[in-house]
């Protein structure tokens, strides 16, 4: 299973989904909780594909997994004067696994 953060837009003019916009340059990592062991952590990396721009990683996720944590950010590009205060900072979301 490839854990990936996108949305399908093909056919949306580069760097746009609908009212989204990409962000390329932001880290993304995934913390994966298990039952009674270390958490895993990995790195995602920006991939483009037929699924139109996304992050991605190899990894498995395991049977008794319990969370997954998504990191993004704080962004590694340049921000100009007036840009977004949440792309200076890391956002995190997670989600409960039954």
């Amino acid at each position: 299973m490839m854990p990936r953060t996108h949305q399908n837009c093909a056919g949306s003019p580069p760097g746009k989904c609908g009212s989204l916009t990409f962000i390329p340059y932001m880290p993304v990592s995934a913390k994966i909780d298990i039952s009674g062991k270390p958490a895993l952590t990995v790195k995602l990396s920006p991939s483009f594909g037929r699924e139109g721009f996304h992050y991605d990683a190899p990894v498995s996720i395991p049977a008794d997994a319990k969370r997954i944590t998504l990191t993004i950010g704080p962004t590694t590009m340049r921000l100009d004067q007036g840009a977004p205060e949440s792309l200076k900072r890391a956002q995190t979301v997670a989600f409960d696994l039954k």
